[in-house]
């Protein structure tokens, strides 16, 4: 589903949405939607071929109560204590210790979705290729780690 239809639904049923800026990347890439004690957070995938209104789509989604997952779609959602513990690789991939490739909005940034309410974004040095920063952003509290 095209990102921005996606997001008027839900606006239209009383979800609020915004961006979570995460590892200075500029292009938007993980949004959080709130509604009373609900949390989604969704990844947007790019389409580059010439489709109109098909640019941005729904990549994948967890949806929390609380900090508790409810349903998710796309990449599971990953155990926290990997991400709390997690430490900056030198020429390997975060794929390796998460299992899976993650959201990825350019070859140099990760993201995975965890299982308390919280998304884990890991950037790679382009000059080195290896990876250089490491950010937990917590939806609940819409605080960076």
């Amino acid at each position: 589903m095209n990102l921005y239809e996606y997001f008027y639904w839900m606006e239209k049923d009383g979800w609020q949405v915004e961006e979570i800026q995460m590892l200075q990347i500029e292009m938007p890439c993980i949004f959080r939607l709130r509604k009373a004690n609900e949390t989604i957070l969704v990844s947007a995938g790019l389409d580059y071929r010439p489709v109109p209104f098909g640019d941005y789509y729904v990549e994948g989604y967890v949806r929390y109560t609380g900090r508790k997952v409810q349903s998710w779609a796309g990449y599971t959602p990953k155990d926290n204590t990997i991400a709390e513990n997690y430490t900056l690789r030198k020429g390997q991939s975060s794929a390796y210790v998460f299992g899976a490739p993650g959201y990825s909005p350019s070859s140099l940034c990760h993201f995975y979705f965890l299982d308390d309410c919280r998304v884990v974004g890991i950037q790679t040095d382009y000059i080195t290729i290896e990876e250089d920063k490491i950010e937990i952003y917590d939806a609940l509290t819409g605080e960076i780690n």
